[in-house]
């Protein structure tokens, strides 16, 4: 819900906030891209048509440390599922 998901933001800005003991951070978004035409993956000469779409987004947070660590959203990315078919369900829409 939009309550669970505001409170998971403030909970992840909070944690955002520079503490002397906290190690060195790096935040990036990368905003979703609607490709209508062409090939971008030439590199060279490859001509494109694209719309970047503001309301949807990737965020990735790296922090400092001695092991990798990936931890899902938890509202977004989840990892318990009723039962196999709604874990298919969710991947089929989801990805």
């Amino acid at each position: 819900s939009l309550a669970e998901y505001e409170e998971q933001v403030q909970k992840l800005s909070a944690l955002a906030q520079p503490l002397k003991e906290r190690k060195r951070s790096v935040t990036s978004t990368a905003f979703a891209r609607l490709g209508l035409v062409g090939n971008p993956s030439d590199g060279f000469y490859g001509k494109t048509i694209s719309l970047s779409i503001a309301n949807f987004w990737a965020e990735v947070t790296v922090v400092e440390s001695e092991k990798l660590v990936l931890t899902p959203h938890k509202i977004n990315d989840p990892t318990q599922f009723g039962s196999l078919s709604d874990l298919h369900g969710i991947s089929r829409k989801e990805g």
